[in-house]
């Protein structure tokens, strides 16, 4: 199995499972770690993972892997030199909010799987560890 030039790696397993049969379907390992459940999300057979790539302040890492295990792309060094705090996924969205001195808030589009990209990023004051979504245009 590759090792990443990374702190940590992480090893993602996928299973399905159905009525009393559950099935192995792959296994890929990617650079860094989830920072929680929430950074970790499935839309139309693709997951979608956002990975801090060691512990102190070294961006975010986005990617996307199909039903297979194939990587079919990834956005790289999101918030670079910052500390991932939150991930929320929301519709065709992915929200970040990394902390420094200025939380600075990513809006990620995952619409394409193959052509993600940030749409926008919003510096605030403050500390923030929790992004509740409200609907689909609004985070508390």
């Amino acid at each position: 199995m590759p090792m990443f030039q990374s702190e940590q790696n992480a090893i993602i397993h996928r299973f399905s499972t159905k009525k009393d049969t559950v099935k192995y379907e792959y296994s890929v390992l990617t650079p860094g770690m989830p920072l929680s459940q929430y950074a970790m999300h499935e839309k139309n057979g693709v997951l979608y993972t956002a990975n801090q790539k060691d512990w102190m302040t070294n961006g975010v890492d986005i990617f996307a892997i199909d039903a297979t295990g194939k990587l079919l792309s990834k956005l790289e060094n999101v918030g670079a030199k910052e500390r991932f705090q939150a991930a929320r996924y929301i519709g065709d969205r992915l929200y970040l909010v990394t902390f420094e001195q200025v939380d600075p808030l990513f809006v990620i589009d995952t619409k394409d799987a193959q052509k993600m990209s940030i749409l926008g990023e919003l510096k605030i004051p403050g500390y923030s560890t929790y992004l509740h979504p409200y609907d689909a245009t609004h985070l508390i």
